[in-house]
């Protein structure tokens, strides 16, 4: 018998070659097997990169729509939070030392004058909260509606 060859024994008298007939059709029927086996796996290899390109989209989306919020509502809110915090320190270091002060007339005037200005640096912030609260994300709505209130 010879080993490795596709060659075939010749029929013996006697027998049919309907059975040659049948194991061609199931080596062709193998060959297909294969070759679906091989589309298949293709088919899901480009499916999961489907999925994975889907899903950094959403994800690029989402992280661009974070940055856009970052920069038109959280980012100005913030500023006018710490000038005002900055106006209440500068406020409190003068009330340490007014009674350092030679001449409290200068006192009572810068007093009055920042009390002039707090309610418009608070209203800043009213402001910039409430314009917070008019972009589409649940979050900034919640937070500028406590901060206005």
């Amino acid at each position: 018998m010879i080993y490795g060859t596709s060659a075939r024994l010749p029929a013996e008298e006697g027998t049919s070659a309907e059975p040659a007939l049948v194991a061609d059709s199931a080596a062709i029927a193998k060959r297909r097997s294969v070759a679906a086996r091989v589309l298949a796996s293709y088919v899901l290899v480009m499916m999961a990169f489907l999925i994975t390109a889907v899903f950094s989209f959403d994800s690029q989306r989402r992280a661009a729509q974070d940055a856009e919020l970052l920069r038109t509502g959280y980012v100005p809110l913030k500023s006018s939070i710490e000038e005002v915090l900055e106006a209440q320190n500068v406020m409190s270091l003068q009330l340490n030392h007014i009674t350092e002060l030679k001449n409290p007339s200068d006192a009572r005037t810068w007093i009055e004058t920042s009390r002039r200005l707090r309610p418009s640096s608070f209203a800043a912030i009213t402001t910039v909260a409430q314009s917070l609260g008019g972009i589409g994300d649940a979050r900034a709505r919640t937070v500028s509606a406590d901060l206005v209130r």
